[in-house]
């Protein structure tokens, strides 16, 4: 076996990992979730400004396992009426949300989501039927017959 050939193929492989650690570190500090919280915040209450939507934190994930994915995991969120009983919507809490981002679209200026993993939901309804008369007998018959939990 060549040394100098040998010796060539550690170099080059060592300059891509090195290239590709550096990129990472780019990626990962400037997608940081300091900066993603406050960005994400804005864009749901200018889009959603009926309700009041907060979330704990949010991270962009890389990976799902081994499998390379882009996706947003957003953690603790909680939904309200802006207005108490405006709607017939209950309080909602859910643990964690998986958005999975299309990176081609993505690359095009477009943020375009299929689908949205959601891991344990909560409807308080007894909160709901407590703070919202009913006025219609149609607002507390619907939120009364979603489910409470889910997993």
């Amino acid at each position: 076996m060549n040394p100098h050939k040998t010796e060539s193929r550690l170099r080059t492989f060592l300059t891509f990992f090195l290239v590709s650690c550096v990129l990472g570190l780019g990626v990962r500090l400037y997608f940081a979730p300091e900066r993603l919280t406050p960005f994400l915040q804005e864009k749901i209450n200018e889009s959603l400004p009926q309700f009041k939507i907060g979330f704990k934190s949010v991270q962009l994930l890389l990976a799902d396992g081994l499998l390379p994915s882009l996706s947003l995991e957003i953690r603790d969120i909680e939904i309200a009426n802006v207005k108490s009983c405006q709607t017939s919507l209950p309080p909602i809490r859910i643990q964690r949300a998986l958005l999975p981002i299309n990176f081609f679209k993505l690359l095009a200026g477009k943020l375009a989501l299929s689908q949205i993993s959601i891991q344990k939901i909560e409807v308080d309804i007894e909160h709901f039927q407590n703070t919202c008369p009913d006025r219609s007998g149609a607002s507390v018959a619907v939120g009364a017959g979603a489910a409470a939990t889910s997993a």
